[in-house]
């Protein structure tokens, strides 16, 4: 067998135990998630979504809103996504089992992909003999032989099996990954990984299909394009002026334009679907807070923020599937603690990118890959539709579990370099001995007595932890109240869980917790309407009559342009005999342009009233 073809199938190899690893990995975490069912917006999005029943109203989302018909949230762009929805329809009709396989599938997919980018850009790092775009390096001077490249292959596998692991078996993934609404990140992530992994392989037209796939998934791909000079870069230099130079040049320029258009065309779509680009008033205090927030709050919060996704990176105990208001607290001044954590978060990744830019360095791409996709979710550009949410730093998180797989690869061989390939500082002297010089290679933990074995069992051990806790966590997304409980459990400060945990007692008659719930949303947010009407219902189910019309009332002070509140308070008011503010209600509910149904609905309130009021007429 030739060295080329010996070089092939070891890749191959490596690239299946990654793929292996990701896929057990994958689904050992998520078991669990298969035996669940439609949770939160799940129900919306699928069992009462017609435009996933037939492939031709999924390519109609090419047209039209994410959640179009569905909810009145419109600044959402997310036709591909909706289309592999239809898919799974198409396959599996209403079976939530098929969709969470599909979910499990393609996060695997996207661990796989993680570590193939360790493998890619250790690869092309090492062309040159280091971890740069592109020069001379050290190879050529030392004349490094294929096993070089095998020795160097065989570093890189470890940080791309570590990243790889981590992807699959992070707890802080598994919104993503557990819930079916969480498709949206896991499909970005997806093709902006295969983006990235085509480009520094030279396949350009795939990569910019992967890149136009990835934008069409999710708006978290908004800042990827950027990349495409830096992935287009990656690989073995020739001297400046030659005429390689000026083609590679050249093909640099080429491939980001083409990037760029890629990501015109799609802002284009979605402002023709949309009719604008983003509609601030579409986000509700509830889930960003930062709505009503003075200009000073908007830019300290957000930074405070990374720093609490930081803290839940590394140590995710505390996982919550909605973090509205007031689980995260608006900062106001510069000199408070979160807000500092935060910044120092920012300035060192600000830092470490600016550091491997100059440096020319192949990781500078994961690196600035984290920040422009945590950058549309982080409400420092725009007043994102959520203030914090799990799902979010999925994108972000890959990237920093490809970093962190470059980081062992170091720490385990020493090099992303074989010893015998000599960095400038160290190139053997003539006369020196060739053993000597090979064994002065930079200090690393696999140097060390034990190092390498120690390193490997650590990672081992924090890979289980992790898989352990996803597990746990993904048996939370088995229904709606074994979601909301185990959120309220982790953030009981959270109005939005108080209240999606008393609506899910609700829907099933335990009126008597449902009370507890809603009264918990309304002492964390006063001002919300819709849990105290809701709590008003549950009083009226269990004939606490006083009680509910107190509810109806406080929801009706809180959302006087609410139709649902109004025909509920008359509807109570009607019960207790109460026929003239029962009227007033109920013809300032008609009043309200509610839909037909309801109008029926209400109507028909009216006319009864006025029987009871006015029994004499005809």
């Amino acid at each position: 067998m030739s060295g080329l073809a010996r070089s092939a199938g070891t890749r191959r190899s490596r690239a299946a135990a990654v793929l292996i690893v990701a896929l057990v990995l994958s689904f050992l975490s998520y078991l669990p998630a298969l035996r669940g069912g439609f949770v939160s917006d799940d129900g919306v999005l699928i069992a009462g979504n017609p435009a996933v029943r037939s492939l031709s109203g999924a390519f109609d989302s090419f047209g039209r809103s994410y959640w179009h018909g569905l909810k009145s949230v419109a600044p959402y762009y997310r036709p591909l996504v909706v289309l592999s929805y239809a898919i799974d329809h198409a396959a599996a009709g209403l079976k939530p089992a098929y969709y969470h396989a599909t979910n499990i599938a393609l996060h695997a997919l996207c661990s796989f992909l993680a570590g193939l980018l360790v493998m890619g850009l250790a690869a092309r790092a090492g062309t040159s003999g280091s971890a740069d775009f592109g020069g001379d390096g050290a190879a050529r001077l030392a004349g490094a032989p294929a096993s070089g490249t095998e020795s160097r292959g065989g570093v890189a596998v470890a940080g791309a099996l570590l990243a790889a692991a981590l992807v699959a078996a992070h707890p802080l993934h598994s919104e993503a990954a557990a819930a079916i609404y969480g498709r949206p990140d896991l499909l970005a992530a997806l093709f902006s990984l295969g983006f990235l992994n085509l480009a520094i392989r030279r396949h350009w037209s795939f990569a910019l299909a992967c890149l136009a796939a990835a934008l069409f998934s999710k708006e978290s791909a908004m800042g990827i394009p950027l990349l495409a000079p830096f992935a287009c870069a990656v690989g073995k230099r020739e001297a400046f002026g030659s005429a390689h130079a000026r083609a590679q040049r050249g093909a640099v320029f080429l491939f980001t334009l083409a990037a760029l258009a890629v990501l015109g065309g799609y802002l284009l779509a979605r402002h023709n679907a949309l009719g604008g680009f983003f509609d601030e008033s579409a986000v509700t205090r509830l889930d960003n807070p930062l709505v009503d927030g003075s200009p000073l709050e908007r830019r300290l919060t957000p930074v405070a923020v990374l720093g609490d996704y930081a803290a839940l990176w590394a140590w995710p105990q505390s996982l919550c599937a909605d973090r509205g208001y007031d689980t995260t607290g608006v900062i106001g001044s510069a000199s408070n603690t979160e807000f500092l954590r935060g910044a120092a978060i920012l300035l060192a990744a600000g830092a470490l990118v600016a550091s491997l830019t100059l440096r020319r360095s192949v990781w500078a791409i994961p690196a600035a890959g984290a920040v422009l996709a945590y950058a549309p979710a982080s409400s420092l550009i725009l007043t994102a539709p959520a203030l914090m949410a799990e799902r979010f730093a999925y994108l972000p998180s890959v990237f920093v579990c490809v970093l962190f797989g470059a980081v062992y690869a170091r720490l385990g061989g020493g090099s992303m370099t074989p010893p015998h390939v000599y960095p400038a500082a160290i190139v053997p002297k003539p006369g020196q001995a060739n053993a000597e010089a090979r064994t002065k290679t930079p200090p690393a933990v696999a140097g060390w007595p034990f190092g390498r074995l120690g390193l490997h069992a650590a990672a081992i051990v924090v890979v289980t932890a992790a898989g352990a806790r996803t597990f746990a966590r993904a048996a939370d997304f088995r229904d709606d109240l074994s979601l909301h409980r185990a959120t309220v459990l982790s953030c009981p400060r959270s109005a939005k869980a108080q209240y999606n945990l008393g609506n899910a007692l609700q829907r099933l008659q335990r009126d008597d917790e449902a009370v507890v719930a809603f009264q918990s949303a309304v002492a964390i947010a006063p001002w919300l309407a819709f849990a105290h009407n809701n709590l008003g219902s549950s009083y009226l189910n269990l004939r606490r009559l006083p009680e509910a019309e107190a509810a109806y009332r406080r929801a009706v002070e809180e959302g006087p342009s609410l139709f649902n509140t109004r025909a509920n308070l008359a509807m109570v008011l009607y019960i207790q005999g109460k026929l003239e503010p029962a009227l007033d209600q109920a013809r300032a509910a008609v009043e309200l342009s509610p839909t037909p149904a309801d109008a029926e609905q209400i109507g028909e309130l009216v006319k009864r009233i006025d029987r009871r009021l006015r029994p004499e007429a005809p």
